[in-house]
């Protein structure tokens, strides 16, 4: 079982190289097509709110991704050639440098998400996450905003 910032629980399972998000303690925001969860895997382990379309093509909706929490290492999601440990509370893997989804959604770890992808987009705070991300990220690299920390 993976848990988000917000409390959302999701199961998780893996054959191989394919893992996927099995059964969830909410609903993922309405979107568009066939509403799912999926776990990213950049820095920082997130779970989003993703739409598959008819031509079953995924379309991740970024504003809807709140960052996985842990207390141990093994609350993190593992793929065979991905680890993740516990580090501050997050889900985060050294063999990835931070990114603005990282930032984005460590900066929305606190943020209602909507039930729809409209609702989201209005927020208030995505915007500002937004806004937060790209400042925090240079050409060098991305740095999480003392705004932003737990």
């Amino acid at each position: 079982m993976l848990e988000d910032s917000l409390g959302t629980r999701v199961q998780w399972t893996c054959e191989g190289h394919d893992c996927s998000v099995t059964g969830t303690s909410q609903a993922p925001p309405d979107c568009a097509g066939d509403d799912i969860f999926v776990v990213g895997a950049g820095a920082i382990a997130i779970l989003c709110g993703a739409s598959v379309g008819a031509d079953h093509a995924l379309s991740l909706h970024e504003a809807s991704c709140r960052p996985l929490l842990c207390a141990t290492e093994s609350d993190c999601p593992q793929w065979p050639d991905r680890h993740y440990g516990c580090d501050g509370g997050f889900c985060t893997t050294s063999t990835q440098t931070l990114d603005m989804l990282d930032i984005e959604s460590v900066c929305l770890r606190l943020a209602p998400r909507g039930d729809t992808c409209d609702a989201i987009d209005a927020d208030p705070a995505v915007a500002m996450a937004r806004a937060t991300a790209t400042s925090a990220c240079t050409t060098t690299g991305c740095t999480i905003p003392a705004s932003c920390r737990p």
